[in-house]
């Protein structure tokens, strides 16, 4: 069926999807939100048009090895900004594509990222209004985890005024689970204190909407500067590398050996040409 979420399983069959447009996140305090895959999503639904379905796929995610959760709050404050980003941007493209259609005008296109200020102003409140959701969502579950440390408590801890002590606490061979338990209730405890949730909702809540404006602002050019820079097919790179090499160096017919990030390999036989087309990402902008 239709949709503009993905999901964590994504299959691309059309690669200009990949090539048009970024994942494109929007840093605030110097951190990009997450959720920048649902940005690509509905650029390519909306100004791309293209086709964006979600199927039922059965998949079985075995995340043993992959290192603990976030203690704090930082990458659940990052996760609650980039939905309310996402879901501001998703609102105001269905807006623009609606009013094209009532006009009878192509509802897709890049003009649709081109936003006035009265579109940016409407943003932001957007996405003030998804961030607080969000964050009352955060508070409720606060308030249920609240109520599991309460109830894990008696089964980790000795109340010796209390009318039983679980036999497990006695037992040597359980002795490990029930410190396992204790931790785990502990740092749930700590994370989850009162003064802690209080700090980040009203941190959260009362943050200014400048970057989102700057954001909406310079999308389009974000989204220009990414095809500008994103790499050619490989047969593609292989031409230009073998006429450059050609022109260049006044060579014969030439066999491409490989292409790799930076560059594309050849040889005519007696010597080896490395032409580079691209260079690692953290130098890309140098």
């Amino acid at each position: 069926m239709p949709s503009v979420e993905r999901g964590p399983n994504t299959l691309v069959f059309d690669v200009d999807a990949l090539r048009e447009f970024p994942n494109a996140a929007a840093a605030i305090e110097g951190t990009d939100t997450r959720r920048s895959d649902m940005v690509w999503s509905l650029l390519n639904r909306h100004i791309g048009g293209r086709r964006v379905v979600q199927a039922p796929l059965p998949v079985r995610q075995h995340r043993s090895a992959s290192p603990g959760s976030d203690p704090g709050f930082g990458t659940l404050a990052q996760d609650i900004r980039g939905h309310a980003l996402y879901s501001a941007l998703h609102d105001i493209l269905l807006r623009k594509v609606q009013q094209r259609q009532a006009q009878g005008r192509e509802p897709h296109g890049r003009s649709l990222l081109d936003f006035d200020e009265d579109e940016i102003g409407r943003a932001a409140a957007l996405y003030r209004n998804h961030l607080r959701e969000r964050l009352r969502d955060f508070e409720l579950n606060s308030i249920r985890v609240t109520g599991l440390i309460r109830a894990l408590r008696p089964f980790c801890e000795r109340d010796p005024s209390g009318p039983l002590i679980p036999w497990w606490l006695e037992s040597p061979r359980y002795e490990g689970p029930a410190e396992r338990l204790k931790r785990f209730t502990e740092t749930l405890a700590s994370v989850y204190s009162e003064e802690r949730v209080e700090e980040f909702l009203g941190r959260l809540s009362e943050e200014d909407t400048a970057p989102i404006k700057d954001y909406f602002g310079r999308l389009r050019q974000i989204v220009e500067q990414y095809r500008a820079n994103v790499r050619l097919p490989i047969e593609a790179l292989a031409r230009t590398a073998e006429t450059f090499v050609c022109e260049e160096f006044g060579t014969g017919p030439l066999t491409c050996l490989g292409v790799g990030e930076e560059g594309v390999v050849l040889t005519d036989g007696q010597m080896a040409y490395k032409h580079f087309h691209s260079w690692k990402p953290r130098n890309m902008e140098r």
